[in-house]
Parts: structure tokens; C-alpha cells; sequence
């Protein structure tokens, strides 16, 4: 953080020599992290170790990151695999879009298929997707809403989400409940219930 291409050095200098930590999944990640963009562009036999990274548990998602930040042909699937097996709402919708989003149709499609493994709880690589292919994320969006309702759950998370892309969510609630024989005239909620462009959730005024 103090001084970047200091630090790409050492991590390049690292990966030359084999010496980076494998066994140390923090360390390992932090030497994938630290590589520019452009140093793993420019060099093959770089892009091979951090290839062979991405199986490693710590350093699989950094190395994954690494790869597709420097257009590494193919390197769309095996990020969404990182970062499937790691945390895979720990990256903003910004973050996600600017991974995704240069890799083209390949990114995409890998970026659909983390939002889809990560729904309905974990919104972030929808609001990616929605950025690069809307249809095909307001169409994901309605699909497994539906199937969560269909299982008994309204997903909280991703309410905020369908509202700010002009999905009304309350229609599709409504129906569940009258399905399953609840009157909804005597439902009293503890607190207001407004419709309409949504915040964020976790906030004042976001569900």
C-alpha cells in the first residue's frame, strides 16, 4: 500500500523464484494481490504460476483476480470459481463489474453463473450483472424470487435490488400469501410498508 511498484517487484521476484509462501494462504494471497495488471500481462511464465495458484485455498480467488485483471485468455470461469469457493459477497457490485465486465461474453456468462450460485442472499453479483447484461439479470432476479417464494421465504437482500431496477417485488408476495390462505387484511406489520425506489439495505430507511 506504501508503494505499490516496490511492491509488484518483490511479488514478480517472488514468483520467479518459487518462493512465494504456498503454505501460508494469506501470504500467497497478498504476493497475488501485489502484481500489476501489466507485469502479468507482459509476462508467461508468470500468468502459468498464478494458473497453478488458483487451486490453492487462500490464494486461489488473489490469483484468480490477477489473471483476469491482465485479460488472461480463459480467465473468466475460474474466477467465479474462486471466488464461488471463498466469499463471493465480500466484492461490491462495482468490483465485481470492473472484473467481469472486460473479459466480454465470457465474463458474463461467468458473472451470471456466481450470481445465480449466489442468490437469493447474496445480491452484489446480481447488481454486477445488471450492469452488463440487464435482461439477462432481471430475468434471474424474477426467476429465483419466484422459486424462493414458491419455498415459503421472501429474500430480504435481494428486495433492495428488484426496486432499484424497477422490479416491484409486493405484487408477487401478495399472490404467495393469498396461495397459501393467508388473509392479508389482518397482516400488521411493526412498522410502515412503502413502495418505491429502494436504499440501500442495512440502512435507515432500506429493508
Amino acid at each position: 500500500r506504501l508503494d505499490a511498484p516496490a511492491a509488484d517487484r518483490v511479488a514478480a521476484e517472488a514468483w520467479a523464484r518459487g518462493t512465494v509462501p504456498a503454505d501460508d494462504d494469506e501470504g500467497a494471497g497478498a504476493f497475488a494481490s501485489a502484481l500489476s495488471a501489466d507485469r502479468v500481462r507482459a509476462s508467461e511464465p508468470l500468468r502459468a504460476a498464478l494458473r497453478r495458484a488458483r487451486t490453492l485455498p487462500g490464494a486461489g480467488p488473489d490469483a484468480a483476480i490477477a489473471l483476469a485483471r491482465a485479460g488472461d485468455p480463459g480467465a473468466a470461469a475460474p474466477l467465479a470459481d474462486a471466488l464461488l469457493g471463498s466469499c463471493p459477497g465480500c466484492r461490491s457490485a462495482d468490483a465485481l463489474e470492473e472484473l467481469f465486465g472486460p473479459l466480454g461474453e465470457e465474463g458474463v456468462e461467468a458473472l451470471a453463473r456466481l450470481a445465480d450460485a449466489a442468490l437469493p442472499f447474496t445480491p452484489s453479483p446480481l447488481e454486477a450483472l445488471f450492469g452488463l447484461a440487464p435482461e439477462r439479470a432481471g430475468a434471474l432476479a424474477r426467476d429465483r424470487f419466484g422459486a424462493a417464494l414458491a419455498g415459503g421465504c421472501v429474500p430480504e437482500p435481494l428486495l433492495p435490488v428488484l426496486f432499484a431496477h424497477g422490479i416491484d417485488p409486493f405484487l408477487p408476495i401478495l399472490e404467495a400469501l393469498e396461495a397459501r390462505g393467508c388473509d392479508r387484511a389482518r397482516l400488521r406489520p411493526g412498522e410502515p410498508v412503502a413502495a418505491g425506489l429502494a436504499r440501500a439495505a442495512s440502512t435507515d430507511t432500506g429493508r
